[in-house]
């Protein structure tokens, strides 16, 4: 970056009770100070601070070095004042929107560093590399490690991530002829149902754009109900849908699963406007089957209700995915969910792909 030689300021203090001096320059400048040079660059987010002072043949010898990057969370904001605690012979020289604090006591330069905000607060900028120079030998505090971890893992604090709560939602099939009536299979969907019980979420925050990664795990209830006097049954390794024994007519026909999600979510947000953050998200979830049953209830010869489970597992993918997308506004939002991969199994039955569309109520 293009340096900018400004303005020579020194301040020459005396006696025990001088008080702490103040100059203004601008940003990118070489400063003569106090017999010392500082100079001061930007570049990409970082702040690099040299002093230097001229030895008896009049070239500049290095003695000091610091660099710094802006505090980006809580841990990081230090709160400067820069009227208070200041000693004689220090020095606050704003440059730009910074102010830079130097010292020099029994012959050795430190320097501080701050951002000044709007409301006039000067929010100490970190520290990632100090060293000190003196015939030849270099004292040097590296602190890079620590700001990297920093930089990915805590950009956003006040990320709160939308998959963990309690979800209900419209459940159904598709197929190449399009949703509903599909390979031979015909819910009724208004009936047809999905439950969603989200306990557990983490996000990992990398930008401070409000970016994050989400995981966890959950519990889903599907019900799909037939519009047919059919029942979901296994006969020879195929599932096939079985009609109804003469002469009954069912009440209900159901094929239910039980599974355990894990998702995998990238989710952004909006900034905070009074409390409430939009938010939108789409990734995949691995779906692992842990229960089914295809059930039925009918009224017998003599008027009585019967039900009855008509079979357990079936030709079901024990393990699926699904895309999906969610979008809504603080604990609350809508979602919709198509699976790629087929209920059962491939040439072990109907050819149908689930699909769902629901609200979210994102209480954890």
């Amino acid at each position: 970056m293009k340096k900018m030689i400004l303005l020579i300021i020194a301040f020459i203090t005396t006696g025990n009770l001088m008080a702490a001096s103040m100059a203004l320059v601008p940003n990118d400048t070489i400063i003569t100070l106090n017999g010392k040079i500082i100079e001061m660059t930007e570049n990409e987010g970082r702040t690099k601070v040299k002093i230097y002072k001229e030895n008896s043949n009049n070239n500049k010898e290095l003695i000091y070095e610091s660099h710094y990057r802006d505090a980006q969370d809580d841990e990081d904001r230090v709160h400067v004042t820069l009227d208070k605690g200041l000693a004689a012979g220090d020095t606050v020289i704003n440059v730009g929107n910074m102010s830079l604090i130097f010292m020099e006591h029994d012959g050795l330069v430190n320097v501080k560093l701050c951002s000044r905000t709007d409301d006039g607060e000067c929010i100490g900028k970190v520290l990632i590399f100090e060293g000190r120079y003196r015939n030849g030998q270099s004292y040097e505090s590296r602190r890079y490690v620590k700001s990297l971890i920093r930089k990915i893992t805590n950009r956003d604090k006040g990320f709160d991530p939308h998959w963990g709560g309690f979800g209900m939602g419209f459940a159904n099939f598709m197929g190449s002829s399009g949703i509903n009536d599909v390979d031979g299979v015909s819910l009724e969907s208004g009936n047809s149902l999905e439950y969603n019980l989200n306990f557990l979420e983490h996000s990992w925050t990398f930008s401070k754009y409000h970016w994050a990664v989400i995981s966890g795990f959950g519990l889903r209830w599907d019900r799909y109900r037939l519009d047919m006097n059919k029942y979901f049954q296994e006969v020879n390794g195929v599932t096939v849908l079985v009609p109804a024994p003469e002469g009954i007519v069912y009440k209900k026909s159901k094929l239910n699963t039980t599974s355990l999600v894990i998702p995998l979510l990238l989710e952004w947000q909006s900034p905070s406007c009074h409390g409430s953050r939009f938010f939108v998200s789409a990734g995949m979830e691995g779906v692992v089957k842990t229960a089914s049953s295809s059930r039925v209830v009918y009224n017998d010869s003599d008027g009585k209700e019967q039900k009855r489970k008509v079979d357990g597992g079936m030709t079901l993918r024990p393990v699926t995915m699904d895309f999906i997308m969610q979008a809504g506004i603080g604990n609350f939002g809508a979602y919709a969910k198509y699976s790629p991969m087929g209920l059962f199994e491939n040439n072990k039955g109907p050819k149908v792909h689930p699909v769902s569309i629901g609200l979210f109520w994102h209480i954890f």
